[in-house]
């Protein structure tokens, strides 16, 4: 007896809000995987900017004063 409404109920209410919500986590999974890929690009980005400074700063230096200085 209460198998019918209930049934009908389901198919108006969690049915179409469980679709929506399917389709609202899909783009919010696709924003965030490209959002992770962009800040991967912008660390690698980083990370190459610091290692050329830390080379050009203390390791140019330090090759130079050990081939010229030392000997």
């Amino acid at each position: 007896m209460l198998v019918l409404p209930a049934l009908g109920l389901y198919r108006w209410v969690p049915a179409p809000a469980g679709r929506v919500l399917a389709v609202v986590g899909g783009e919010a999974g696709d924003a965030l995987g490209h959002a992770w890929r962009i800040a991967g690009r912008l660390s690698l980005a980083v990370g190459r900017f610091l290692a050329g400074l830390l080379r050009r700063t203390l390791a140019e230096p330090a090759s130079w004063a050990y081939r010229t200085v030392l000997p």
